[in-house]
């Protein structure tokens, strides 16, 4: 029977110890009267993700505690080039002109 109890009393004791430990963590993290509260000290944005003629792209920028800032780079829009014959026209049917852009994209008229 002595052994029981040891060991209820060591798995009492280190339930007792880990609870205060979390109270005093959660304690000394809802300090308001701290006068070392963090400010925020970017750095530069970078470029996650390039923007294309139809997506937008990503910026990004951190902290060094870690938190970051997201900013939307504005998609490009198509920039096409001239227009070019690519089905003569006939006396019956109508022609057709194409334009690309760099990405693939292509417009008819």
């Amino acid at each position: 029977m002595n052994n029981k109890k040891l060991i209820l009393a060591i798995i009492v004791s280190v339930i007792v110890i880990v609870a205060i430990a979390t109270v005093a963590i959660v304690l000394s993290g809802n300090n308001s009267n701290d006068s070392t509260a963090h400010t925020h000290s970017y750095g530069e944005w970078e470029t996650v993700k390039e923007a294309t003629c139809s997506t937008e792209g990503i910026l990004e920028r951190y902290c060094d505690c870690g938190e970051n800032q997201v900013r939307p780079i504005t998609a490009k829009g198509h920039s096409y080039g001239e227009w070019t014959v690519t089905k003569e026209a006939t006396e019956t049917n109508q022609g057709v002109e194409t334009r690309y852009c760099n990405c693939g994209a292509s417009e008819t008229k």
